[in-house]
């Protein structure tokens, strides 16, 4: 009884806010064409949330050709698998709204060399097909954007709160729920609001499992069979799944860590998400990128919604739906983009619509995050802006004072090392990365708006890590291991 009053008040929610969506939608279209990062979605681990969301683009660089940019690509990637220990690294290139070229480099996991129809998981890339999910039923008059998720489906743990009814799929899709990125990294543990759907920006896992449950309970179908029936089966990708006992363990590309070293009896079966975890090949994916190139199937203007900043700009960026959006380059081009991040895996799929280039790149080890940033810059250059504070000296006796392992709020651990005179960080699914001094217990990470500050508690002893992005508190770390 109190879930289908929650429906009722809901929908009556819905009815009065209707003129005030029109409004708002005709109005932020609008300022989308008068206005035209660098983000590489988290998934499973703030850390890497914080370190690559949404900084800013400084400079559009398109290569002078497919063949130079080829060429590059063969000599370097060799080297940055030798540099950054990423075991297998797989490219592919669009041109003209076609798969001019793709190869994949290196192995699955030691000695067993990488076939060039190697799939890999994707992690967070699968955002965008949830996106192209819900878009296509947008498009069919079967869902609609601006309606209570509430109307399908309602967490218990959210179930009491007044801002439930608020949450919509644009919320979701342009990642204004007002979730973290997993419930798991709350102190209850439990999924909680942390503003008004809507109100302001923070990427979140959590909203697109959401929306998964809404759809799966409103067309009474499991999602896997809706992705495959709407998208991989019309698009012939043939060899994209979620983990099951049918992938092909064989041509899969296992997860390593910033060493090269293979994680150990890591569990791959993560299930149906809506939130990621797509295994694909590069062939595939690619077909995919060109669908979106081609208007992906959607009316017009629904494309254009797609593509409109939906959110706070960060310079030229913004979130759209599904995609990052990055406006203001060059002969009125624009980028959407995708990355996917988690324990061993980094992946990122690029696309430029006005000239119908693109580009997918695949890695399988925590550094795979640093060889995408180097690649894609052949394509299109999204440099972000750094502001940097100054840095300091700090001799090896206070640099050792913050050794350690460190216990996240989240259970996953991150290790701080020296090298010597320099301090480096890692953990599962993050890269091997510098921080930079800039007081005697506080530090930087290069390039980028996060700031780590370093304190003993006295109340249990214990030594204590804040993580920081853009000043705003988002993630405490406890020393577990000395």
């Amino acid at each position: 009884m109190k879930k289908i009053l929650t429906i009722i008040t809901c929908l009556i929610i819905t009815s009065l806010q209707a003129s005030a969506n029109e409004k708002y939608l005709t109005t932020h279209s609008r300022a989308s064409f008068a206005s035209i990062v660098k983000n590489i979605s988290a998934d499973r681990a703030i850390f890497t949330a914080t370190l690559f969301s949404l900084p800013f683009i400084q400079a559009f660089e398109a290569t002078s050709g497919e063949d130079t940019l080829r060429e590059k690509l063969e000599k370097d990637i060799p080297e940055l698998i030798e540099k950054y220990k990423v075991p297998a690294i797989g490219v592919a290139l669009i041109e003209d709204g076609k798969l001019k070229w793709q190869k994949v480099y290196g192995e699955l996991e030691k000695d067993r060399p990488a076939p060039q129809d190697a799939i890999f998981n994707t992690a967070s890339i699968g955002k965008t097909f949830t996106a192209l999910l819900v878009l296509k039923l947008v498009d069919s008059k079967q869902w609609n954007l601006d309606e209570p998720l509430a109307n399908y489906w309602i967490d218990e743990d959210i179930k009491d709160n007044p801002w439930l009814c608020k949450l919509t799929t644009r919320h979701v899709l342009s990642h204004r729920t007002g979730f973290k990125n997993w419930r798991r990294m709350n102190p209850s543990q439990k999924l909680e609001f942390d503003f008004e759907p809507g109100t302001a920006q923070q990427y979140s896992g959590e909203g697109m499992e959401y929306l998964r449950r809404a759809l799966e309970t409103k067309f009474k179908k499991p999602y896997d069979r809706m992705i495959d029936s709407l998208i991989f089966k019309p698009l012939y990708m043939k060899s994209s799944q979620y983990w099951s006992d049918t992938l092909d363990r064989s041509k899969f590309a296992y997860s390593h860590d910033v060493n090269g070293l293979i994680y150990q009896n890591m569990d791959y079966n993560v299930g149906v998400s809506g939130a990621g975890n797509i295994h694909t090949t590069l062939e595939d994916l690619s077909k995919f990128g060109i669908y979106i190139l081609e208007g992906a199937g959607l009316s017009p203007s629904l494309y254009q919604e797609m593509i409109t900043h939906q959110g706070k700009e960060e310079g030229n960026a913004a979130f759209g739906l599904g995609w990052t959006v990055i406006k203001n380059l060059p002969s009125e081009e624009y980028v959407l983009k995708h990355g996917g991040d988690d324990k061993g895996v980094h992946s990122m799929l690029i696309l430029l619509p006005k000239s119908k280039k693109g580009m997918i790149v695949f890695t399988n080890g925590d550094n795979g995050i640093l060889v995408i940033d180097k690649l894609i810059k052949g394509l299109v250059d999204l440099s972000e802006k750094s502001n940097d504070p100054e840095a300091i000296a700090l001799d090896n006796g206070t640099l050792d004072t913050y050794l350690g392992t460190y216990l996240q709020t989240d259970n996953r651990n991150l290790l701080v090392k020296r090298e010597g005179n320099i301090l480096k960080i890692s953990g599962e699914g993050i890269p091997l990365m510098e921080l930079t001094p800039t007081a005697k217990n506080k530090f930087y990470v290069k390039g980028f708006s996060i700031n780590m500050e370093f304190f003993n508690d006295t109340k249990d002893n214990t030594m204590k890590m804040k993580i920081f992005q853009n000043d705003k508190h988002v993630m405490d770390a406890v020393r577990s291991i000395k």
